[in-house]
């Protein structure tokens, strides 16, 4: 029970609040229980989990073994423990700045 409250705060710290606050979740361990899904366009495709609005976590850091189980495991839910990861990107002309999201496997 505690442990789904906890991930119910996680939850909606990761969609409500502003991306001051978020920052301060990188580098955090967390579980993530969400739908196993693919993102992206083939051949860029990536193994990401999302919650039930649809946003997506990028996977990060998983070993060959583990992505054949991740694929095997395709569209059902699971919950994953990980550690949040956030990147910042520039454009090329340094107007823009994209961040990303991601959740690193443990092993």
């Amino acid at each position: 029970m505690i442990k789904r409250l906890l991930l119910l705060a996680l939850y909606l710290t990761l969609t409500a609040c502003n991306p001051d606050d978020l920052e301060k979740l990188d580098g955090t361990q967390v579980e993530i229980t969400g739908t196993l899904r693919r993102v992206g366009n083939h051949p860029f495709t990536e193994i990401a989990i999302s919650g039930p609005n649809e946003e997506a976590l990028v996977l990060k850091g998983y070993t060959p073994n583990q992505e054949k189980i991740l694929l095997e495991m395709m569209g059902r839910e699971v919950t994953l423990p990980g550690t949040l990861s956030i990147e910042h990107r520039q454009t090329a002309d340094n107007k823009y700045t994209v961040t990303d999201y991601y959740l690193i496997l443990n092993n």
